[in-house]
């Protein structure tokens, strides 16, 4: 919901982490797509984060997540949020990227 109000904003500025608990909706070489994974659970009762996409750049030589899996990031492994855009369907794209290399 915060990233509304960072696509809002235009610049971010500064360093700004995304926690919570997500679902893969897509994985390729490397990088990924997450949804938060509450979004769409409910077509009756949509909800904000229904229209938040968030695009993940893995560091060269990490797999990213298989498509489906649920991945949590808490406060010791967020993810850096690097850009956040409002597309012109209302979607929000926010592009983040692991900082901390898969062992």
């Amino acid at each position: 919901v915060e990233a509304m109000t960072l696509a809002d904003r235009g610049d971010i500025g500064e360093r700004v982490y995304l926690r919570g608990d997500f679902r893969v909706t897509a994985s390729g070489e490397n990088g990924a797509v997450l949804r938060d994974v509450n979004a769409g659970s409910d077509p009756n009762r949509p909800t904000p984060a229904d229209n938040v996409r968030i695009i993940v750049e893995f560091p060269p030589g990490a797999v990213p997540p298989q498509e489906n899996a649920v991945i949590r990031r808490d406060p010791s492994r967020p993810l850096e949020i690097r850009d956040v855009r409002r597309g012109a369907d209302g979607q929000i794209n926010v592009r983040v990227r692991e900082i901390i290399a898969q062992p």
